[in-house]
Order: C-alpha cells, then structure tokens, then sequence
C-alpha cells in the first residue's frame, strides 16, 4: 500500500509541473507558431514582388529567411510531438489509476466498507479532474501542432 501512494504522490507531482509548464510551454509554441505563420506569407509575398522587379539581392535575403522560418516551424513541431507524447503516456496513467480505484471503490461496496469506499471514491474524483486537466493539455497541443502544420504548408516553401 505504501509503494502505491509514493507512486500516486509522484503520479501527481508530474501532473502539476506538467499543468504548470507544459501547458505554458505548448502555449508559447503556439503562440510563436502562429506568428512564423504570418512571416512566412510576408516572406512569400515579398519574394513574388522581387521575383517580379527582378531584385535579386532581396530575392536572396527573402529566401534565407523562409529557410530560417521553415526550419524554426520543424523544430516547434518536433517538440509539440514530444509533449503530446509525454501527455498521451500520463493520460494512460492516470486512465489505470482510475480504473484501479473505480475497482477498489466497487470491491469496499460489495463488502460493505463505506469507509474504503468513500476514499477511493474521492481520489478517484481527484484523479479525474487531473485527468481533464491533462487532456486539455493534450487537446491544445494537438491544436497547435495542426496549426504549424498547415502554416508550413500556407506559403509555398519547396518552391524557393
């Protein structure tokens, strides 16, 4: 007993600082994601009218900076799919703790243990909003990374 409530205890410590910076970490990403989004449409455009004027040395700059962009835009993706991992696995988590105390909650009630009952009951409510917290999480990040997928393919990058 003493082993699952070390591992619960840990269980919701990694949920916390996960609530704490990872959702401020996704958040920024995003953030940051969509501003590289309207750089790369500034970028595209300006590089169409200096293609059109034949200005070679913008032509030039505007293509090192969609590379730069781009390359940027990869790297916020890599880490949203890192952090939508690490989310899925502590989704997982906290779905077996859930289901472990859902068990133990039933098993007291068959035996009349109101008691253990209440108990596991009221972790399991605790287990369940940090569950929805997580999920959120998850939820958001997935939103993110569909955004920097699509700003990636907004402007036409392959084509410089």
């Amino acid at each position: 007993m003493r082993a699952a409530s070390t591992t619960t205890a840990s269980l919701k410590d990694r949920i916390k600082a996960s609530e704490r910076l990872e959702w401020r970490k996704i958040r920024d990403l995003g953030k940051e994601a969509a501003e590289l989004e309207l750089h790369l449409l500034r970028c595209d455009d300006l590089k169409k009218l200096a293609v059109a004027y034949c200005d070679f040395p913008t032509i030039q700059q505007t293509k090192k900076k969609l590379g730069f962009l781009k390359a940027r835009l990869c790297e916020i993706r890599s880490t949203l799919s890192h952090q939508e991992k690490v989310l899925e696995e502590m989704e997982a988590i906290l779905q077996e703790e859930i289901r472990v105390l859902e068990r133990r909650k039933h098993q007291a009630l068959i035996e009349h243990d109101y008691e253990a009952a209440s108990k596991a009951s009221n972790r399991m409510l605790a287990f369940l909003s940090e569950y929805a917290v997580v999920e959120q999480t998850s939820r958001a990040c997935r939103t993110f990374k569909t955004k920097t997928d699509l700003a990636n393919c907004g402007c036409n990058v392959h084509n410089i």
